[in-house]
């Protein structure tokens, strides 16, 4: 997906990744403050939060 100069981001340029349940698995960015770093984030064990699924945890790396 591409983000428009209006939103505050690390980067304007994001791919997401989503499973078959529809949650979002992993997370790949360029961190433009840091000199265009590529990381991806994998978005860990989902619980429901007053019915909404969000991670409990994350793990980041570089690509």
């Amino acid at each position: 997906m591409s983000l428009p100069a209006s939103i505050a981001t690390h980067s304007r340029e994001q791919t997401l990744y989503i499973g078959r349940d529809g949650l979002i698995r992993r997370h790949d960015y360029e961190v433009e403050i840091q000199g265009n770093n590529a990381t991806t984030r994998y978005l860990l064990g989902p619980v429901n939060v007053e019915g909404i699924l969000l991670p409990s945890g994350f793990r980041v790396y570089p690509r």
